[in-house]
């Protein structure tokens, strides 16, 4: 007898119903909505990987996830495993006869408030790594920095393609979308700066 396409998700994701979940607290927004959603418990723990290691045993989640690529699946592993996400995402789509597309087309938009300032590579690699200088809550990548701002969180990514910065962050509230101008203002002034 085939088990049915619940019983199936619930296994395959070990996810089900309730089920804990782990994330940093700089994790987008849409992280919140899908677990919502699927009625899932969502815990955002402030700090690095080490921290969410932390989070997951002290709630004893199924699975925890960093917004810099980390992912732990607790019942193989207490340490992030890139691999193991891309295998069980791959699990996960043919068990369920799902294209990825199919599943990227059902996220909800998440507003964003977006501002691009252009500048080359030398420039964009040095003002990201003056901002990451400047704040105590950020999560690096080799392109980007998330830092908190007055409680918004603002994303910094270079483009190499496009030689072009953007200044992001969440657009909930007029006073988040204040915040990013502001950020963007101090980007804009500190490359006049370097020049």
């Amino acid at each position: 007898m085939r088990r049915s396409r619940q019983a199936r998700r619930r296994n395959c994701l070990n996810a089900s119903r309730g089920s804990r979940l782990v994330v940093t607290d700089s994790t987008n927004r849409l992280v919140d909505l899908a677990a919502e959603k699927n009625r899932l418990y969502l815990l955002r723990i402030k700090g690095q990987a080490s921290d969410v290691s932390r989070g997951i045993r002290k709630v004893k989640a199924s699975l925890a996830a960093t917004d810099s690529g980390e992912f732990i699946f607790s019942q193989f592993s207490l340490s992030p495993d890139g691999m193991l996400f891309i295998g069980k995402l791959l699990e996960i789509l043919s068990t369920e006869e799902v294209k990825l597309s199919s599943i990227l087309d059902t996220l909800p938009e998440i507003q964003e408030y977006r501002l691009d300032i252009d500048v080359d590579e030398n420039q964009g690699r040095k003002i990201i790594d003056h901002v990451a200088s400047l704040y105590t809550e950020i999560v690096v990548t080799p392109l980007s920095i998330k830092y908190r701002s007055n409680g918004v969180w603002v994303k910094l990514e270079y483009d190499p393609q496009k030689s072009r910065l953007t200044v992001c962050g969440d657009a909930t509230n007029k006073a988040a979308i204040e915040i990013v101008k502001k950020e963007y203002e101090k980007i804009n002034q500190l490359i006049q700066s370097l020049s």
